[in-house]
């Protein structure tokens, strides 16, 4: 596999190593609570199509390579915790998602997170309001599960989580919002956090402005396909959240028959936005 990228931003024009590429970012040396995001997007927007068999969502086949997976999981070892959603968590207990074990299974990035003092895999936690998670699905877990929920999650399901081990955080409120999210993870000593969820977490996310940067990958292909789930799902943000790219790269050797641009926006509010970059 040919590990060279082409770095378009900054335009130096110069080849790099795709392995290490955001490792080298040295997220965890950023101020603390820092909250990163990371997409994989078709040129026509589509972050996830239906599986024909079953329905469910997925990320379509035809972009999903492992190029795009490497710097995932270069991401993921960086940080405290994953945040994720009860849906991801019954698709890991069904066998179909054995992502939140991948750091944990790259011997380098183990390597990496144990030289600097920290688990071999981060923690993770989910959000759920009905509390619907398999109590076995621990066992697929590298690190210790915690659950974040309203003060209306059913108090039954609560007591079989906390059998089995699962610790459940009930938050104020009837809704999950993202400022809420971020205070009680950061409360817990999780100062770096990954949101592996979907569109509606990361809208949240945006919403409440605790999203510092995006790490988007757009794959040169177009899909078509309904639903369309795009990037963001929810009613407009009001104000516009403002974005700097800080980093872009090509990647010219997939997905099969095409190309993916790996870019990194930082958020950015408006003072920020009329400073040159530097």
């Amino acid at each position: 596999m040919d590990d060279q990228l082409l770095e378009l931003f900054p335009a130096s024009g110069r080849n790099v190593p795709l392995t290490g590429l955001y490792l080298g970012h040295d997220l965890r040396s950023r101020t603390a609570p820092c909250v990163f995001s990371n997409f994989i997007v078709s040129l026509d927007g589509r972050i996830a199509l239906p599986a024909p068999a079953s329905g469910l969502l997925r990320v379509p086949p035809v972009i999903a390579n492992r190029r795009d997976w490497r710097l995932y999981l270069e991401i993921a070892a960086q940080a405290d915790v994953l945040l994720t959603t009860a849906r991801h968590l019954r698709a890991v207990a069904a066998g179909r998602h054995g992502d939140l074990l991948a750091v944990t299974a790259q011997p380098d990035l183990r390597a990496w997170r144990t030289a600097r003092g920290l688990p071999p895999s981060p923690a993770v936690a989910a959000v759920s309001k009905d509390l619907d998670i398999p109590v076995g699905v621990t066992a697929d877990l590298p690190g210790p599960l915690c659950v974040l929920t309203t003060d209306s999650a059913p108090a039954a399901r609560e007591r079989v989580l906390a059998a089995a081990g699962i610790r459940v955080w009930r938050l104020p409120g009837t809704t999950l919002d993202g400022a809420t999210l971020v205070a009680a993870l950061t409360a817990a000593g999780y100062a770096i956090i990954y949101s592996i969820a979907g569109p509606r977490v990361l809208h949240a996310l945006c919403t409440a402005r605790m999203l510092n940067r995006l790490y988007l990958t757009q794959a040169t292909v177009l899909l078509g396909g309904e639903p369309c789930v795009p990037l963001l799902l929810g009613p407009e943000l009001m104000p516009a959240l403002r974005t700097r790219l800080v980093a872009c790269h090509l990647d010219p050797h997939a997905p099969p028959g095409a190309m993916q641009l790996f870019s990194v926006y930082e958020i950015a509010d408006d003072d920020e936005m009329n400073t040159p970059a530097t």
